[in-house]
């Protein structure tokens, strides 16, 4: 065959493969689809822990648009079987398992992966309540009870080492009267860094806030009151209260009665000059009050026509 032949006849055969290829159904070309699943740790023995093992990995599907559309990666399984593990640094490899009706290829993207073992440790910790937030101005919080107060942490060795603190976090701005919540626990440090790759059991502690509701406050003018009879022939011409208000707080029903606070009884019988009085406020039920005391003056002079 002529050369000139030869390269006519590839010419013609990369024609026919174009058009081939043209000519092919769309949904019969593979395509490939990344996805992640959690990873699963089976086999280990109790006495052991394993640090640095990934949450999920990520795993590769291979097929045609219409299978990757239908393929559920929720159904797909990931692990790594422990089951003769020894202390130290190893290799396992990643196990999937997919469901028989998929018709799809899938495979790991890191078919091993590097795990540390080591003896795993417990610990009895105390489980500790951090309140954050503000509560509505309507609402006071006067703390909470928990249970249980106490929880068990286990993991590698060398992680445990670290763990100082067994935190739960409340919430007060989604805080309610009579409301119980249960609330997620994390292992902290001495510095109070979250620690990593520790188990506490249980996970969550149930946490019953004591939320009531928020004296409301405000100013009421301070009332005189007397008791007795001036000398024969003598009045009060004026007299002064100091301060003359008082800042009353309590239960918002209670404070919307209220309209003034009133003095303990002065006695002025046989008055004929003036004088000063060191007076206690009279408290309502369920009110406080501030100041408690008050300085009143009378200022006292003949009646007219006396």
């Amino acid at each position: 065959m002529r050369r000139s032949e030869a390269w006519l006849l590839i010419a013609s055969l990369l024609v026919a493969l174009g058009l081939y290829l043209q000519v092919q159904p769309g949904d019969k070309i593979e395509r490939e689809r990344e996805f992640s699943v959690p990873l699963q740790v089976v086999g280990l023995e109790p006495k052991f822990a394993a640090r640095e093992v990934p949450s999920s990995v990520l795993l590769l599907a291979t097929g045609t648009e219409e299978e990757l559309r239908v393929f559920d990666t929720r159904q797909v399984e990931a692990s790594v079987s422990m089951t003769r593990a020894v202390p130290g640094e190893g290799e396992y490899a990643v196990r999937l398992n997919v469901p028989t009706r998929a018709n799809v290829r899938v495979t790991a993207r890191d078919p091993v992966i590097r795990i540390t073992v080591e003896e795993r440790t417990v610990k009895r910790i105390d489980v500790e309540l951090e309140p954050v937030g503000s509560l509505s101005p309507l609402y006071s919080y006067g703390g909470a009870s928990f249970q249980p107060m106490q929880v068990t942490v286990s993991g590698p060795a060398s992680m445990m080492e670290q763990v100082a603190h067994v935190r739960a976090i409340l919430n007060l701005e989604d805080a309610q009267p009579k409301g119980a919540y249960a609330l997620n626990l994390e292992a902290l440090d001495t510095s109070r860094r979250p620690v990593a790759g520790v188990s506490i059991e249980p996970k969550q502690v149930t946490v019953s806030p004591v939320i009531f509701t928020a004296p409301t406050s405000r100013n009421l003018f301070v009332q005189l009151r007397t008791k007795g009879q001036l000398a024969f022939g003598y009045e009060v011409k004026s007299y002064t209260i100091t301060p003359n208000m008082a800042l009353a707080s309590g239960e918002p029903d209670l404070m919307a009665r209220q309209s003034g606070v009133m003095t303990e009884p002065i006695d002025i019988s046989d008055l004929k000059a003036d004088k000063s009085f060191d007076v206690k406020l009279v408290s309502p039920e369920g009110v406080s009050l501030s100041p408690e005391r008050v300085r009143v003056t009378l200022i006292i002079g003949r009646a007219s026509g006396s």
